[in-house]
């Protein structure tokens, strides 16, 4: 429950958000960086973590700034290739077409970028499994 839900004015958490931005108790970038880094080991696709930076008051513009400064694409596509191999339901060799395309727009569903999809689909057929 928020100050104001408490029945505090605006100017007194106005107030109370100005003496901790002051003293750097508050500080946007830092937990947006601790954001991104938190999805990324948990395989999250860039917009699950732009969903989740919104979520927690970020603004519109400091998530983008910060996905653009932190977020690692070539760490979305591994991600993406973990995903893809623990979805399959046969050996990464013998999967065909049709599985390969279910799994895609699962990935996809869940906010994967097509270029981290296409790069786990190449990995898979180059490495064969």
């Amino acid at each position: 429950m928020s100050l104001r839900e408490k029945g505090f004015s605006k100017e007194i958490v106005d107030d109370i958000n100005t003496e901790l931005e002051d003293k750097g108790l508050i500080d946007d970038s830092c937990l947006a960086r601790d954001i991104i880094a938190s999805g990324q080991r948990a395989n999250r696709s860039r917009s699950r973590i732009y969903a989740e930076l919104r979520r927690r008051g970020i603004t519109r513009e400091e998530a983008e700034e910060s996905l653009d400064h932190g977020f690692d694409p070539e760490r979305e596509r591994k991600a993406a290739a973990e995903l893809m191999y623990r979805n399959l339901s046969c050996l990464p060799g013998s999967a065909n077409k049709s599985d390969i395309e279910k799994i895609s727009r699962r990935l996809f569903r869940r906010g994967f970028s097509a270029s981290a999809i296409a790069g786990a689909v190449e990995d898979m057929q180059s490495n064969d499994g």
